[in-house]
């Protein structure tokens, strides 16, 4: 029995070093079509031996037992010039596949049909040819599909209408012919029409007021649909941490205490969303440029656009399952369990919003230069803490402070480490390890009480 259950040990290794090598080979075959020659694209510069493919631009991977396969490849605006390869369908654990605003040629690979867990699938604004292949209509899981501005040309394939998962289908400025089926409008302007709803009932303070919202058709013939939120007059969060002027000021940027309120501001408007929204509400997409900011420098957490509302029955569910779904949020700031396919829970907000966090009170940006390899903006913040606060801590913060004695400096430490150890703790990798969004709140909250106590 033992040398039988050796064997098969070694065959299951064998397998999965098979199928990651299966994986790489795809990917370099993809890159020795797709870079075009001449130089090739910036975005492939990465892709060579010097590191693990999983690492190269545009590649997320995820666990899979104890092999890395390729689940979303992401190259838009990658400057890529050649022509798609057939190969691409040997990726078959690949989820979303993004390849826009290039300038790939040729014609759409009928293999891409193979890949049966891909949900989103962008190829617009390139120049491909030819029909669109009906094998795509194979892929059960697809919810987004988006060939528009290429040139294509033929029907539309009747397989399409087997997508049953179908939420977005764009193929604007192609020479198709065929009517596009028509549940997948009506699911989109329902889905639409009743969140647009929702979010106009919300009376939070500390989120953006939906005005109204529109629908219409605009002048290539395609729906447009729009929210019409209460204006803004500071802009968003980014702009204050990320000022594009190169002089830094007092003027354009945030002092501590401003921090701290917008922090407040943004932790109770998560609270909000999850634990006292009927039905619950799962934003999916926090980051700076979401968070604007009110003429007194308050915050409102804004851009629901592609935020989850759960019904009552199926909270309890989502809070503590994780379902196969596509990749949500915005690169260094989705949770990562995203990139692994489970479906979107409150935790995800809360490991957002934890990056959140870091990012505001250090200036870094998760997808900072200087995060490579196995360094992120968490670990950054977790091996400074607590010796080199101070050190990390966004310098512009100084720029509103007067020289500083020791008892302030300590003072301004002790708010830091506090501010940072709730950001790590809610950016933990794994999901039943971040904090409640409650504690979460309960923390900030006083958290700002004590610095403002001793006079911040």
């Amino acid at each position: 029995m033992g040398l039988v259950s050796l064997l098969s040990s070694l065959a299951a290794i064998l397998m999965m070093v098979v199928v990651s090598a299966g994986d790489e080979a795809a990917l370099l075959a993809f890159k020795a079509q797709a870079s075009g020659g001449a130089g090739g694209s910036r975005a492939l510069a990465s892709w060579n031996d010097s590191a693990h493919f999983c690492s190269w631009e545009g590649v997320t991977c995820s666990h899979r037992r104890t092999k890395q396969v390729v689940v979303a490849l992401s190259l838009h605006r990658g400057e890529l010039t050649g022509a798609l390869s057939p190969v691409l369908g040997n990726l078959t654990f690949l989820r979303t596949l993004n390849l826009s605003y290039n300038s790939l040629h040729g014609e759409i690979p009928a293999s891409l049909g193979r890949l049966r867990l891909l949900k989103n699938l962008d190829l617009s604004h390139n120049q491909l040819v030819g029909s669109i292949p009906p094998e795509l209509g194979s892929i059960q899981s697809m919810q987004i599909l988006q060939l528009s501005a290429n040139k294509l040309s033929g029907m539309l394939p009747h397989a399409l209408y087997n997508l049953s998962s179908l939420e977005r289908f764009q193929v604007g400025g192609n020479k198709l012919n065929g009517s596009i089926p028509v549940d997948i409008g009506n699911k989109s302007s329902k889905s639409f029409e009743v969140e647009c709803d929702a979010m106009r009932r919300i009376p939070h303070q500390c989120l953006i007021k939906i005005i109204t919202c529109c629908s219409s058709i605009n002048h290539q013939s395609q729906e447009f649909k729009a929210l019409v939120f209460e204006f803004m007059p500071s802009g968003n969060l980014d702009g204050w941490l990320h000022p594009k002027s190169q002089k830094l000021t007092k003027s354009n940027t945030l002092n501590l205490a401003q921090r701290l309120d917008i922090a407040v501001d943004i932790v109770d408007a998560i609270e909000y969303l999850h634990n006292h929204c009927q039905p619950l509400i799962i934003h999916c997409d926090l980051k700076p440029s979401n968070i604007l900011l009110a003429e007194d420098m308050r915050a409102r957490v804004g851009d629901f656009g592609i935020s989850r509302i759960l019904q009552e029955s199926t909270c309890k569910r989502m809070q503590n399952s994780y379902s196969s779904v596509g990749i949500r949020g915005t690169i260094g700031y989705v949770a990562p369990e995203y990139g692994e396919g489970y479906a979107v829970s409150t935790r995800g907000d809360i490991y957002s919003l934890g990056i959140l966090l870091l990012e505001m009170f250090t200036g870094r940006s998760p997808t900072n230069d200087t995060f490579r390899d196995s360094l992120d903006l968490h670990k950054f913040a977790e091996d400074a803490l607590p010796d080199r606060t101070l050190e990390i801590a966004d310098p512009t913060i100084w720029l509103h402070s007067e020289p500083l004695d020791s008892t302030t400096s300590t003072r301004i430490q002790e708010c830091l480490v506090s501010v940072f150890r709730l950001g790590i703790s809610c950016s933990k990798q794994q999901p039943r390890e971040r904090t409640l969004i409650r504690d979460a709140a309960v923390e900030m909250h006083a958290i700002r009480s004590a610095y403002l106590l001793l006079g911040g």
